[in-house]
């Protein structure tokens, strides 16, 4: 099996974009591995891990693992909407496994915990994210670093961070393998 690991950004916007970006991505690496099926790893936050999962499951090839970072009531702490939470609920019903990692109290510490349990199961990570460096303990940037450091293939899908316009001069959607 191929392992896709998922991280990016709770805010953005052009989500159509992000969509087909997205699509193109699992394609190809569907497409390179067409022996094998796939596990894409996704912890079902709000944003891209929502996104890149429920577009995921439009693939056969891919069944879909939820690794959790925290409890259901304390990770929903973490979530913004309501929707959100109910699209999690959806997501969720749908995964062909779920792994709860062990607890913790701080949210930073279970995050940083999820994004080295990500790179340590994946073959391919797949990354949703500005290119802003790891500044954030357990975000997408520390978790992309990580990945680099231990050799994945990382297919960087460039998304701003719905808090913070980027001015790198990449178009949102755009692609850049990484590795």
């Amino acid at each position: 099996m191929t392992k896709i690991a998922i991280s990016g950004h709770r805010h953005f916007s052009e989500k159509e974009q992000l969509r087909i970006a997205i699509q193109k991505v699992l394609g190809e690496i569907i497409q390179t591995n067409p022996e094998k099926g796939m596990w894409l790893y996704s912890p079902l936050a709000e944003g891209a891990d929502q996104l890149a999962a429920s577009i995921g499951l439009e693939f056969p090839e891919i069944k879909l693992v939820v690794p959790l970072p925290l409890s259901q009531e304390e990770y929903f702490k973490d979530f913004s909407t309501e929707e959100g939470k109910q699209e999690f609920h959806t997501l969720l019903g749908r995964a062909n496994k779920v792994v709860e990692l062990p607890a913790m109290q701080d949210h930073k510490l279970a995050y940083q915990q999820l994004g080295a349990y990500l790179v340590k199961e994946c073959d391919v990570l797949v990354a949703l994210w500005d290119g802003e460096g790891g500044k954030d303990s357990g975000g997408t940037g520390e978790v992309v670093e990580k990945a680099r450091a231990s050799g994945r293939k990382i297919y960087w899908i460039y998304c701003e961070n719905g808090k913070k316009k980027s001015e790198n001069g990449k178009r949102v959607g755009e692609i850049e393998v990484l590795n």
